[in-house]
């Protein structure tokens, strides 16, 4: 509970901090051999009672939240004023699940088990037309670090 309020917290002080700054970065996906990059900006997620909440807009062309400690989720997209791609990525950097199209304003949270290390957010459609599935490796300084702690 101290963790989810702590993130709570931090999370809502974050965008008055960076407003002007966002943290842009660049993301790789590798599947069956091919790469693509895009730029994404990097956020702290807002965890209320357990579940991460997608925020209403999403940055530029894709945001990343990194979740900190690995663990089993649910996402709400509640608060979500567009369709979006939900990615899952686990510890080592390969994405567990995609939710493609979630819904905005759903009231019931998409819940997925097996520990998560991030979750990149997507207008809806990108994921397809990118040709990112299950098991596409996703190549991050964030996810990169955490997968090097690993070995």
């Amino acid at each position: 509970m101290l963790r989810t309020l702590g993130l709570f917290i931090i999370s809502s002080l974050v965008p008055m901090l960076i407003a002007d700054a966002q943290d842009v970065s660049t993301l790789e996906v590798t599947a069956d051999g091919v790469s693509s990059t895009m730029d994404v900006v990097s956020e702290l997620p807002v965890v209320v009672e357990g579940v991460v909440q997608l925020g209403s807009e999403i940055s530029g062309s894709g945001v990343l939240l990194d979740l900190g400690e690995a663990s089993a989720i649910a996402v709400s997209s509640e608060a979500a004023a567009t369709a979006r791609d939900v990615i899952l990525i686990s510890p080592s950097g390969v994405i567990a699940a995609i939710a493609r199209n979630a819904a905005p304003g759903s009231q019931n949270p998409i819940v997925f088990s097996g520990p998560m290390a991030a979750i990149l957010q997507l207008p809806a459609g990108t994921s397809a037309a990118s040709g990112f599935q299950p098991g596409a490796v996703i190549s991050h300084e964030v996810l990169d670090q955490r997968a090097s702690n690993l070995e």
